[in-house]
């Protein structure tokens, strides 16, 4: 895959299938609205657990109401804040998942996800969930 980016007068851009993406950073305020390089790199890397995580759970023919993220990252503001960490909090709505199955889903999506195979040599990853039931009313 090759991808072409270009400055313009909000900053740094690359145009993508569904839109354009800007990057900025804050340094550098001139630039206008757009997303730090940071934000994309977690944003990729939990977008790619999700996704993986779905696939897992339907292989399995888990059924779930709802799949939700949250993230914490680590930087280092010693060096540049260089990501250090990301952790990765999956909140899952179902009633046919227990804490064993989750433990074991989390772990297939950790060794098949693109994005944490690409970065966990690197950047330190972790991930933890709860299982939410589903509320009929």
């Amino acid at each position: 895959m090759t991808m072409k980016y270009y400055m313009d007068e909000d900053g740094f851009s690359t145009d993508l299938n569904y839109g354009t993406i800007r990057v900025v950073t804050p340094f550098h305020e001139e630039f206008g609205m757009g997303y730090y390089p940071t934000q994309l790199l977690t944003t990729s890397l939990t977008a790619c657990s999700m996704l993986t995580l779905d696939i897992v759970l339907k292989k399995r023919r888990k059924k779930y109401d709802d799949i939700s993220a949250s993230t914490k990252v680590k930087t280092d503001p010693d060096k540049k804040n260089k990501v250090e960490g990301v952790h990765i909090h999956f909140t899952i709505k179902s009633d046919e998942i227990n804490e064993e199955q989750g433990e074991k889903i989390l772990d297939m999506v950790y060794k098949n996800c693109s994005m944490i195979q690409s970065l966990c040599d690197s950047i330190e990853i972790t991930e933890s969930f709860e299982i939410q039931p589903n509320i009929v009313v």
